[in-house]
């Protein structure tokens, strides 16, 4: 039980003995029974948790990553003070920001665990739902976009995506990384790496060819994809993790040049 709801109790049982002998009700040696009785206490902080994540879901800089408000730490700030004050004011509580910052922190920790428990396939795996699953259910949108950048590199953990998020990988063969998934790690990593080499040569190679049809353009700008992908290339032994955050920028580059070369 947090120490400023125990705050409260003692406070408003204090006030009642104080009100009372003052208009003759009791006697100072008598027991009041409390105003919050212990088994009504746990159901009051799951309503003041369940009334957290519904004041989060309002302010979309606290979890919108898509929204324009997120990146702006100003914002994040007003929205936690202005969620602390909601709260305490329902609650008659006196919470600081950051105790409410920390509890949703752990709720939402609690919430993406048992979000990626449910992904597992499996009897094994089924689990009493946890009691606060449903009210995160705005965080789904949440989640799949955290996952496309990882879908973009290949990850295992995209193998559950849908078909809108696999399309650019269509053309595979059927004992590629999606169709098996049971395929040794270190086999898997490279099936991701060539088909990554693949997309990038075939997306510079356009580059190259734009470039090339243009007057005044630079010689050099048609071998920068090669000195691109060959940068990644040698990163790669030394520093695997650089390596992917490179490979997913330079496709991601890649990417949106090849739609705006469609005029989209």
């Amino acid at each position: 039980m947090p120490a400023n709801l125990a705050d409260t109790r003692f406070t408003s049982s204090a006030s009642n003995v104080e009100m009372n002998l003052e208009f003759g009700n009791v006697e100072a040696g008598d027991v009041l029974e409390s105003d919050f009785p212990e088994e009504n206490v746990t159901f009051q902080q799951e309503d003041w948790r369940h009334a957290l994540i519904e004041e989060v879901l309002h302010k979309p800089a606290l979890w919108r990553i898509q929204d324009s408000s997120y990146s702006k730490k100003d914002s994040k700030k007003q929205a936690w003070s202005d969620v602390t004050a909601n709260l305490n004011l329902r609650f008659e509580m006196n919470l600081q920001r950051a105790e409410v910052y920390n509890a949703y922190k752990s709720l939402h920790n609690n919430y993406l665990r048992h979000y990626r428990a449910s992904k597992v396939t499996g009897s094994a795996s089924k689990k009493k739902p946890w009691k606060y699953e449903d009210y995160f259910g705005f965080m789904v949108e949440n989640v799949k976009a955290i996952d496309k950048p990882r879908i973009l590199l290949g990850s295992p953990d995209s193998e559950d995506t849908d078909e809108a998020d696999t399309k650019p990988f269509s053309a595979m063969s059927s004992t590629s990384l999606w169709s098996t998934p049971t395929a040794p790690k270190r086999a898997r990593r490279m099936d991701q790496k060539n088909l990554i080499d693949v997309k990038m040569a075939g997306l510079l190679d356009k580059m190259s060819e734009k470039f090339s049809t243009k007057e005044g353009m630079d010689p050099g700008s048609k071998v920068l994809g090669m000195f691109l992908a060959e940068s990644v290339r040698n990163v790669e032994d030394r520093n695997p993790g650089l390596a992917a955050k490179m490979r997913a920028e330079l496709v991601s580059v890649c990417s949106q040049y090849d739609l705006m070369s469609y005029g989209m």
